[in-house]
């Protein structure tokens, strides 16, 4: 890395992934099935602040994690009119998080689902974009 430093995930971020890891967790005496995947999760932690936190009212009765992170099963991650907050303010607080797009197209490919719901292009309606992630989650 020539010298440069690499920076590091803030106490705040790391709590909020280990609520989503645990959120997601397969149940014990389960059929299991591990996806090794690439995720950015490097949250600049000016980044977590409520306006980018979900918007619950897009899936009633959700009961998991709400807080943003660049972490592949936060639900606001990529996904900017899922966020509380007014939309122009965050599209200028929040840079470079247009998803991961490879990974939901390997779990839809996995779930047996045409890939193109997750897609913007394809699946432009945020709310039914998000509902298609939580059932591709393990609850």
């Amino acid at each position: 890395m020539n010298g440069d430093i690499v920076p590091t995930e803030c106490i705040k971020a790391l709590t909020i992934n280990i609520a989503y890891y645990d959120h997601y967790k397969p149940e014990k005496d389960t059929d299991t099935i591990i996806v090794l995947a690439e995720s950015p999760i490097y949250t600049p932690e000016d980044e977590i602040i409520p306006a980018h936190s979900f918007k619950k009212e897009l899936l009633p009765g959700y009961d998991g994690p709400v807080a943003f992170t660049r972490q592949l099963n936060c639900l606001t991650y990529g996904e900017h009119e899922a966020m509380v907050g007014p939309l122009e303010d965050i599209m200028q607080a929040v840079k470079n998080t247009a998803g991961t797009t490879q990974f939901w197209k390997l779990m839809a490919t996995i779930a047996g689902v045409n890939p193109g719901k997750v897609l913007k292009t394809g699946n432009p309606n945020i709310k039914n974009g998000v509902l298609w992630r939580v059932p591709t989650l393990p609850t």
